[in-house]
């Protein structure tokens, strides 16, 4: 959609530039009309293409079809001469037209491929914290706030026995869990 309001936007323009031959300095009222009208709607339709396009792209296109039609409707209509200068610059005009639109897909792409990557790196982004979560349901720790001895001997012995790695357990009166303390404080 927004190369079709750029073209739009170009087909005022040229209506615009015509116009204002025939407004005669603003001194014929339907020509002024259509000129003013023409250059109002044309840059509306320029404005709302270059919300997606961009404007090193957008306006250079712009100019440059409001001035081959210029050149080409001036030719036909005002009997405007059109030698071998005008032709070779109006050429140079749509070689450059044709580069600015290569290098806008060009770029489209590549803000393509950009977006595509990112969406791959948030899916594998929630992959990662989906695994990290339901490894952690798998790996359920049991905290306990051990109050007599009995409870800390089973819950050491456990631990001793690699059945309690899932255990985490303080109280205190328990020798086992100062010597963890003191032997973390150390590293």
């Amino acid at each position: 959609m927004p190369w079709a309001y750029l073209a739009a936007a170009a087909i005022c323009e040229v209506a615009f530039a015509m116009s204002m031959k025939y407004a005669d300095g603003f001194t014929r009222t339907g020509p002024s009309i259509l000129a003013i009208t023409g250059a109002i709607i044309g840059i509306t339709f320029l404005t709302l293409a270059m919300k997606t396009l961009p404007v090193s792209v957008v306006y250079p296109i712009w100019t440059a079809f409001g001035t081959l039609g210029t050149v080409g409707l001036g030719w036909v209509l005002f009997q405007e001469p059109l030698n071998l200068t005008k032709l070779l610059s109006a050429g140079a005009i749509v070689v450059g037209v044709i580069g600015l639109k290569l290098a806008s897909e060009e770029r489209t792409a590549n803000a393509e491929m950009l977006r595509q990557a990112e969406a791959g790196a948030a899916s594998e982004h929630d992959a990662l914290r989906r695994e990290r979560e339901a490894a952690a349901a798998r790996d359920t720790v049991v905290v306990a706030n051990i109050e007599g001895e009995g409870q800390a001997r089973q819950v050491r012995d456990a631990k001793q026995n690699g059945d309690g790695d899932d255990l985490v357990f303080w109280g205190a009166n328990d020798p086992w869990l100062r010597r963890k303390s003191a032997d973390s404080r150390r590293r």
